[in-house]
């Protein structure tokens, strides 16, 4: 079957590469903007594919499939993220009309450093959020080919060097486009698939409930944690209520914050258009949302079904279980030595393989399997052409063009920026191999960069459009929220600082470096009174001033 999934695979490749060499360019409007051309209704579709990473399309089924309720976060907070960002952030963005998030920044806050402190931010979260996407492509590139995750990673940045280096933003914007339809194909087409084979079901939506009541009865006779039990597991280092609802927030809040996805409403023509791209992205992005919790009740049924209460020996005869092991993402382990699989914790399956796994689990036909593993791998390369331009361009334009050479002509600027792509791709794909190794789970890397955006970029541009505060509060703010952040952050992964409250690293690195963000922000401008100069207090007023309405 290899053979013909990587046909499916291939041929996606090439669909992406065609559309970048026809939107190529070497302007840097274009490069940087797509010259401001993109209708809302496209715009919303290629940031619906930016938006819905691997973590989405990959990794939040499976880790729902997994975890059950406490899982629900995920769902709620990348939803709910945007209607704060259609109310706060976008239309400004794009009424302020310029290129790049630092260059706001030092507009803003009226001081060259902090348009650097801008581009370190920036790149602290679109590199955060890439090793996610990295580790995504590489899965589903070992599906497509039998090869090692880690190869399937190094393989793929020369097909995201290539599309990005062509045209910019404008190829990127067109070929998200194209990845987001076929992504979304490929997670219908599984879901009402496997829910008509296996149960005769038409609407998995509404009818996957049956399907869960099965699970539940089961796992509650072989005592077992079900799947609708709360705060019973462990999510990103923490558990409990607290933990799941500082989690849903952060992601939530942290929506606003997300570099690659803010650079999308600069390529509208106006600020009415970015409302409208929010709305249409709000539409596109619902469309799997809204089926993530049925995906993910047919693949823990299936694993359920198939493999609790069965024997060691009989359960490795079955196809994707022989599949799965020698990918390396399933174990199975007899830990009581009785011979039987007669515990979930027995049945060790990575997270972020249940989803291009269900089918397989399903016995679905081959050209299903195909779709979506090439679903899967158009969600995690759609948005990490986005993030590596993102983090491109603010070398670029706001490191190289403005301190380093800033006569700089168009060719050499784009050129400078291509090479930039290349050096980053590769920094991502090598810590991303390292990451991968260390078993990190997908969704809860992605949500690492959410706690980041909430402890800094957050505070920088609420703080910035909606008052008058000065930009040594706001330095001093961003820079205290980014230490406790990662401090918190890398404490718990390595152990070495317990939950605080229950705090996992999503939750705790963004509650704690968000909170001391804000009060630092507040206690200096208390202290400094500090007021920015009349030019931005004209700027901000200009951009809260509504626009004409069209004829």
């Amino acid at each position: 079957m290899h053979i013909e999934i990587a046909a499916f695979v291939l041929a996606s490749i090439g669909i992406y590469l065609a559309i970048a060499y026809w939107m190529r360019t070497a302007r840097v409007e274009d490069f940087y903007v797509a010259g401001r051309s993109i209708k809302p209704h496209v715009s919303g579709a290629a940031t619906a594919a930016a938006w819905m990473s691997a973590a989405s399309f990959i990794s939040m089924a499976g880790v729902i499939a997994i975890l059950g309720y406490d899982a629900v976060p995920f769902l709620i907070g990348w939803t709910g993220g945007y209607v704060l960002l259609a109310l706060l952030i976008a239309p400004y963005l794009r009424k302020y009309g310029k290129y790049t998030i630092p260059e706001f920044v030092e507009d803003r806050y009226y001081d060259p450093k902090m348009r650097l402190l801008g581009v370190i931010i920036v790149i602290m979260i679109a590199f955060i959020y890439a090793l996610g996407q990295f580790i995504g492509i590489g899965i589903a590139l070992s599906m497509t080919l039998g090869i090692p995750v880690v190869m399937g990673i190094w393989l793929t940045v020369i097909v995201i060097m290539i599309y990005t280096t062509l045209g910019g933003m404008k190829s990127v914007t067109y070929v998200e486009v194209a990845q987001y339809t076929i992504l979304i194909v490929a997670y219908l087409v599984a879901l009402f698939a496997a829910s008509f084979l296996l149960k005769g079901y038409i609407f998995p939506h509404v009818q996957a409930g049956e399907l869960l009541n099965e699970i539940v009865t089961k796992e509650a006779q072989f005592g077992e944690k079900t799947m609708i039990d709360p705060f019973v597991n462990k999510v990103a280092g923490g558990s409990g209520v607290l933990n799941w609802i500082f989690t849903a927030l952060i992601l939530m809040i942290g929506t606003v914050g997300m570099p690659h996805i803010m650079v999308k409403y600069y390529l509208v023509p106006s600020a009415r258009d970015a409302r409208f791209s929010v709305g249409w992205a709000l539409v596109f992005i619902a469309l799997l949302y809204l089926s993530a919790s049925a995906y993910a009740i047919i693949g823990r049924y299936l694993i359920i079904n198939q493999l609790l209460g069965v024997s060691i020996d009989q359960a490795q005869q079955i196809g994707w279980v022989k599949t799965m092991q020698e990918l390396g993402m399933l174990k199975l382990n007899d830990i009581n030595g009785n011979g039987l699989l007669d515990s979930l914790t027995e049945i060790g399956i990575r997270k972020d393989a249940i989803v291009m796994g269900m089918p397989m689990m399903a016995n679905l036909p081959w050209f299903i399997v195909a779709l979506v593993i090439t679903g899967g791998f158009a969600a995690a390369l759609s948005t990490s052409g986005a993030l590596l331009l993102t983090m491109t361009v603010s070398l670029t334009r706001d490191v190289y063009k403005r301190f380093i050479n800033p006569n700089v002509t168009e060719a050499r600027e784009v050129w400078f920026a291509r090479v930039a792509t290349i050096v980053i791709a590769s920094l991502v794909a090598f810590l991303a191999s390292l990451l991968y190794q260390q078993g990190g789970v997908i969704a809860v890397i992605v949500g690492w960069a959410y706690s980041v955006s909430v402890a800094s970029l957050v505070p920088l541009f609420v703080l910035g459009i909606w008052t008058k505060i000065g930009r040594k509060a706001m330095m001093a703010g961003a820079i205290v929220g980014l230490a406790v952040c990662y401090t918190y952050l890398l404490g718990n992964f390595f152990k070495i600082i317990p939950p605080v409250l229950g705090l996992g690293q999503i939750a705790g690195g963004g509650i704690f470096g968000g909170i001391a963000c804000f009060v630092t922000a507040l206690l200096v401008q208390a202290i400094t009174r500090e007021r920015p100069p009349e030019h931005v207090v004209a700027l901000l007023d200009r951009l809260k001033l509504p626009e004409a309405p069209r004829r």
